[in-house]
């Protein structure tokens, strides 16, 4: 997904818009919020004991906000990927 020159490495899936929406709350934990003073913050996903969901991959990244910043995103992280085991 494009943001001015800079791309976040997800794609606009149902699970995108459900964390960016808040839609599940009770699954996904903090994952908008502010950093500590210390300059860190933990997001988590509470992931339903389900055997349907396991071999399910998932992709999470992160965007730091700034107004100041081109588009107002001052950072992108990295993608980190994870699949759903027993």
């Amino acid at each position: 997904m494009p943001v001015g020159n800079r791309t976040i490495n997800l794609s606009p899936d149902p699970l995108l818009y459900l964390t960016t929406w808040n839609v599940l709350p009770g699954l996904f934990l903090n994952y908008a919020g502010v950093f500590s003073p210390q300059g860190t913050s933990v997001a988590m996903i509470n992931i339903p004991d389900s055997p349907l969901l396991i071999g399910l991959e998932i992709h999470s990244a992160f965007v730091t906000l700034d107004t100041q910043a081109p588009s107002g995103v001052k950072s992108i992280s990295n993608t980190s990927s994870f699949t759903i085991v027993k």
